[in-house]
This record gives C-alpha cells, sequence and structure tokens, in this order.
C-alpha cells in the first residue's frame, strides 16, 4: 500500500511549506516594523543652523496667535470637565487662566510652566486609556521611553500632554500616574498638559514648557514622535532646532506594539488624502 504513506508524505510537506511560509511572512513584516522604527527614531532632530532674529519674531509671533486660540479653545473645555468633576475639587481638568497654552494641571505634580531656562525637557505625546481609566501597552511603552529619556539632572522635566472626556482621568494623568507611582519619577519633576486632543495640541500646548528648555526630546513610539518633530519644525522651527533624541527605539522591543503603529503610519496619509477626496471640506 505505497499511496497512502507517499500521501501522507505530500502532506506533512505541504503543512511544511505552509508553516516555514507563515514563518516568513511573519518574521519578515516584524523586521519591516523594526526597520521602520529605527529609521524614525533620528528623523528631524535639531541639526540644524540657530534661526536668524527674524525667524524667531517670526515664529513668536505665530505662537501667540496659536495661545489665543488654545486658550479660547481650553476655556471652552474647562466649562465641560468642571461640569463633570468632584465635589472636593482634587481634579481639575482644562485649561488654566495663568499657564497658556491649554495647560492644565494634575495632583500632586507642578503646574504652570518655569521661566528659568531648564536643562532638558521630555514631551510625552498621550494615548487615550481604556474606560475604566487604566493604562493601555501603548500608553506604557510611551511612559517608559519618557521616563528613560529624561536625564539624571534635578532640573529635568518631563511633561505628559493629553485630555480626555469629561469627568474621567485625562490621558496626561493616567500616564503620569504609572511614572510617578509605578516607575519612580517624583512627582516635582512631571508636569501635566491635559487639553490636547491630537498630535498637533500635544505640540502647541505643550510650548509653554519648550520655551526655556535648552534641549527637547518628544517622547512616543519612534513613528510617531518622528511626526511630533515634524510638527514642532512647523510650529516653532527656532525650538526645533534644540530637538535631541529620545530613548524611543532598542530592537525588537516591544515588536507587538511596533508592527501595528508600522501599519498606521505608512496607511494614514493616503486614508487621509482618500479621506479628503471623498469628503471634501463645504
Amino acid at each position: 500500500m505505497p499511496a497512502p504513506t507517499s500521501d501522507r508524505r505530500q502532506s506533512g510537506r505541504r503543512l511544511l511549506r505552509g508553516v516555514a511560509g507563515t514563518v516568513a511572512v511573519a518574521v519578515t513584516t516584524v523586521g519591516l516594523a523594526d526597520l521602520l522604527h529605527g529609521l524614525a527614531s533620528r528623523r528631524r532632530l535639531g541639526t540644524g543652523p540657530s534661526p536668524s532674529a527674524e525667524a524667531q519674531r517670526t515664529a513668536a509671533q505665530r505662537t501667540a496667535a496659536q495661545r489665543t486660540g488654545a486658550q479660547r479653545t481650553g476655556a471652552q473645555r474647562t466649562g465641560a470637565q468642571r461640569t463633570g468633576a468632584q465635589a472636593d475639587g482634587t481634579r481639575a481638568d482644562g485649561a488654566q487662566a495663568d499657564s497658556g497654552a491649554g495647560v492644565g494641571v494634575g495632583a500632586g505634580v507642578g503646574s504652570g510652566p518655569e521661566a528659568d531656562r531648564r536643562a532638558q525637557v521630555v514631551l510625552v505625546l498621550g494615548f487615550p486609556a481604556n474606560r475604566r481609566g487604566s493604562l493601555r501597552p501603548l500608553q506604557r511603552w510611551r511612559t517608559e521611553i519618557g521616563v528613560r529619556s529624561l536625564e539624571p539632572g534635578g532640573d529635568s522635566l518631563l511633561i505628559f500632554s493629553g485630555g480626555g472626556p469629561a469627568g474621567a482621568p485625562t490621558e496626561a494623568e493616567t500616564m503620569a500616574a504609572y511614572a510617578r507611582d509605578v516607575l519612580g519619577v517624583p512627582a516635582h519633576r512631571i508636569r501635566l498638559e491635559t487639553s490636547a486632543k491630537s498630535t498637533w495640541e500635544n505640540i502647541a500646548f505643550s510650548l509653554p514648557w519648550l520655551e526655556p528648555a535648552r534641549t527637547i526630546a518628544i517622547a512616543s513610539d519612534p513613528l510617531h514622535a518622528a511626526r511630533g518633530r515634524l510638527y514642532l519644525h512647523r510650529q516653532r522651527p527656532d525650538l526645533a532646532t534644540r530637538l535631541v533624541p529620545a530613548d524611543d527605539y532598542r530592537p525588537f522591543d516591544h515588536w507587538r506594539l511596533k508592527v501595528p503603529t508600522a501599519v498606521y503610519a505608512v496607511t494614514r496619509p493616503p486614508m487621509r488624502r482618500l479621506r479628503a477626496r471623498l469628503y471634501p471640506p463645504a
């Protein structure tokens, strides 16, 4: 009965080829995602020359205009957030009138930006928490990147930026609590910006803390951080000259998160163009 044995052998070979092909596709996908993150981690850093005085004045005027709009937006959000706030006043989401650019505060951390020149500021870009207010894996990753990017000097600051729905913990508060309570960052080195709803606003609303910094690191997954650096170049090219790398890339670290974030980064531009064509502005 040679036929059944031959059939089993052929089935086994097909199975092995299928498994080998699946493994090859998986390894290639992970490798490409890791490569994209590695390349992005060194893009759009502050290697250019210092801007001229005229460029600095233009950038300052642009920032003032952004702050005016941000303060209006922050004031509107504050009214909505205060409606759902706790009666004991332990949280205050939204913008603070004296700190500018939609800046919010959280319990146990500092509030407004300091006027003195600081050695380093690390800006951690937020990501929404789940409905229970607990951390998502991507939030943990971004927070860990921010913490390990922080220089040991006492005058360095860790800024968490990200808002949230009224009456719920903001992205910034959730991630800052993890940095403080689990990763051991002292509360006096943490600041919160709790109004931003997008990456563009993460940058715009955090400018008051970035301005006095000698160096600026933007902490997130490498592809997202590169987009944040691009936005800083567009909003404040004078501050973008101070950009330094964050400790955001380690080979094959968090590869389960690198794959979906790489897919998102690659597909985001064409999807935005398609959406613009399908739903043109009125």
